[in-house]
């Protein structure tokens, strides 16, 4: 009878115990892909200006989609993204959470809606710091290419003033510079504001030469993409 009893524990032992190894198995197989899909840094965020200021601090006012690829090698999908101006962040939803992107951002092809037409956006950080912003600066990337990147550095403040039927005291204005980035020598450059060639550094003026010896002088945003495009073309 205890040879009996003895056995029937062994085969019960011999069952769960593989039973629960491999739910253990499957548990921390299932806990490793919701850490890798989800393994970003974020933060919460709540928009303590949202009743504060009239407008919105983003780029659009709807949210779009995009692919981001971070610094660390992951690159994120399926998100929905939006291009906060006033603090220069990517943000993101998770169900109904927003989130702000922490991690450091490479690049960033980002779609918006304008109406019924989309509007393609790629932004890309890691570039020359410049007075007061860094290598984490998000720019709009312009033209691209293998001498030059025409790059746009758009953000929005608060200032003062009522709008349109709005009784609220501040509101969102949207302002931009434009810089210029040579590959060869790794340094960044703002574009005057005048858009007067002259006043950049000699060093990215034997560019603009190149360019000048056949086309007028460059003065407005329209004139630097069509130059940045012509470097970009030359043959090497």
């Amino acid at each position: 009878m205890k040879a009996r009893y003895l056995w029937g524990v062994i085969i019960i032992i011999g069952i769960t115990f593989p039973m629960v190894a491999m739910c253990q198995l499957l548990d921390n197989r299932v806990r490793a892909n919701v850490t890798e899909a989800y393994d970003i840094s974020g933060r919460s965020i709540v928009d303590n200006n949202k009743d504060k200021v009239a407008g919105y601090p983003f780029a659009h006012e709807a949210w779009g989609t995009g692919r981001i690829v971070l610094k660390k090698g992951l690159t994120l999908t399926n998100f929905e993204v939006q291009y906060n101006l006033y603090t220069n962040q990517l943000w993101y939803k998770i169900g109904t959470e927003v989130m702000a992107l922490m991690d450091t951002l490479l690049t960033a092809d980002l779609s918006f809606t304008n109406g019924k037409n989309p509007v393609p956006i790629r932004l890309r950080s890691n570039y020359p710091a410049i007075e007061k912003l860094g290598r984490t600066t998000l720019y709009e990337v312009i033209e691209e290419g293998s001498v030059v990147h025409l790059l746009r550095h758009r953000y929005k403040t608060i200032v003062d003033g009522f709008t349109y039927q709005s009784q609220l005291k501040y509101r969102y204005k949207e302002e931009e510079q434009w810089y210029l980035y040579d590959l060869a020598e790794d340094m960044l450059f703002k574009i005057p504001a005048r858009l007067n060639w002259r006043q950049l550094p000699i060093n990215i003026n034997r560019l603009i030469n190149q360019y000048s010896f056949s086309h007028p002088d460059p003065r407005k945003p329209e004139d630097w993409v069509a130059m940045a495009r012509w470097l970009n073309e030359l043959p090497r």
